[in-house]
C-alpha cells in the first residue's frame, strides 16, 4: 500500500510514509485517533465508521476534508466531508450524496474543477468587498447628511452612474479576470471584513467631508451633489485597485494579485469620468458638469490622497487582521 502511495506522489522522497490499519484505528482512544489522523498519510482495511470519524476529526482541526469513493461504505464519509466525490460507476446511494460526479470515472476533470472553483470563489470575494464597501459607505453617508439637514448625497441618476463607474462595469471585469490562485483559509466572513470594515470606517467619514465643504462654502446642493458623485466615483475605482493590488504598495486589504488589468481599467473609468462634461455623447450618458473653478479639484483630490494613504496605512499595521484573527500572506502572494 505505501508503495502504491509512493507511485502516486505523496510522501517526502526519502522520508518515511506513516501507514495506519483499521485495526490499529480500532484500539485507539480519542486522543491517539485525532493524533494518527493529523500526521498518518494512509489508512488501510477501515470501516465506514472509521472512514466518517476520520473525515470529521480532519474537518473539527480546521482542514477541508475531501473524499472520493464508489461503494456504500463510502455513503457516511462522504456526507461529512467537505467536498464528497463519486464514480459515475458508483451505487446510487453514493452518487446521491456526492457533489460532484466523475463522468466515465476520469480523475483527468478534477484539476481543472479544482482551479475553476478557485477562480470562482476569488472573484466572489473581489465583487463582494466592492458592493458591500459601497452599500455601508452609502447608508452611511445618507444618514450623515440626513441628521446635518443638508439635503441628499446624490440625486437617483447620480447614483446610478457612481454604480456604473464603480460596480458595474469593475465587477464584471474582476470576474472575468479572476485568477485560479489558492483561497484563503478561515472563515470567508472574517476575510471579507477584513477590507469592509476599515474601507467602509475610512470611506465614509472622507465623502461625509467632502459634502460638508461644499455644502458649507457654497449652499448650493445640486452642486454640493455633484462634487460628492466626483468623489464617490475616484474613491471608488482606488478601491478596485486595492481590491486586486498591482504592487505591494497597494497590498493590505487584500493579497497582491500583480494583475495589472484592474488598474488600468480604473484609470480609464477615471479618464472617462473627467472628460464626459466635454465630450457631448459622454455627457448626455452620464449628465456629468464640470467644475466651477480648478481649486475644487485640488479639494477632492487632496481629501481622496488622504484617504488613501490612512486606509493604506490601517491595512499596513494589520489592526483588523489581529482583531479578526485574519491573515492574508500579503508579502507572499
Amino acid at each position: 500500500m505505501a508503495a502504491l502511495a509512493r507511485q502516486a506522489g505523496l510522501g517526502e522522497e526519502g522520508a518515511p510514509l506513516q501507514v495506519v490499519s483499521g485495526f490499529d484505528l480500532a484500539e485507539m482512544d480519542d486522543s491517539q485517533f485525532a493524533q494518527a489522523a493529523g500526521e498518518a498519510a494512509i489508512f488501510g482495511r477501515t470501516t465506514p465508521e472509521q472512514k466518517q470519524r476520520l473525515v470529521q476529526v480532519l474537518r473539527d482541526r480546521g482542514r477541508y476534508a475531501a473524499m472520493t469513493g464508489d461503494g456504500v461504505n463510502d455513503v457516511l464519509a462522504l456526507k461529512h466531508a467537505k467536498l464528497s466525490i463519486a464514480m459515475q460507476s458508483g451505487t446510487p446511494a453514493t452518487r446521491g450524496v456526492a457533489d460532484i460526479v466523475l463522468l466515465g470515472d476520469a480523475f483527468s476533470a478534477l484539476p481543472e474543477a479544482f482551479l475553476e472553483g478557485q477562480r470562482i470563489m476569488n472573484s466572489m470575494g473581489d465583487v463582494l468587498r466592492l458592493y458591500l464597501t459601497r452599500i455601508l459607505c452609502l447608508a452611511i453617508n445618507i444618514a450623515t447628511v440626513s441628521m446635518l439637514a443638508a439635503g441628499f448625497p446624490y440625486t437617483p441618476a447620480q447614483n446610478s452612474v457612481i454604480a456604473i463607474f464603480t460596480l458595474s462595469i469593475p465587477s464584471l471585469a474582476l470576474a472575468l479576470w479572476a485568477r485560479p490562485a489558492p483561497v484563503p483559509h478561515g472563515s470567508v466572513l472574517r476575510q471579507l471584513a477584513n477590507f469592509v470594515i476599515p474601507a467602509t470606517i475610512i470611506t465614509a467619514p472622507a465623502l461625509s467631508l467632502v459634502y460638508a465643504w461644499f455644502y458649507t462654502t457654497t449652499r448650493d446642493i445640486p452642486y454640493t451633489q455633484l462634487m460628492m458623485t466626483y468623489a464617490t466615483i475616484t474613491t471608488g475605482l482606488l478601491l478596485v485597485v486595492f481590491v486586486e493590488p498591482p504592487t505591494r504598495f497597494f497590498a493590505g486589504g487584500d493579497r497582491l494579485a500583480g494583475d495589472w488589468r484592474p488598474t488600468i481599467l480604473a484609470l480609464g473609468l477615471f479618464v472617462v469620468m473627467l472628460i464626459s462634461p466635454w465630450v457631448p455623447v459622454l455627457n448626455d450618458f452620464f449628465s456629468l458638469g464640470g467644475l466651477r473653478q480648478p481649486v475644487d479639484a485640488l479639494i477632492i483630490g487632496g481629501i481622496t490622497l488622504v484617504w488613501m494613504l490612512v486606509l493604506r496605512f490601517t491595512w499596513k499595521l494589520k489592526l483588523f487582521d489581529r482583531y479578526l484573527g485574519v491573515e492574508l500572506h500579503t508579502a507572499d502572494s
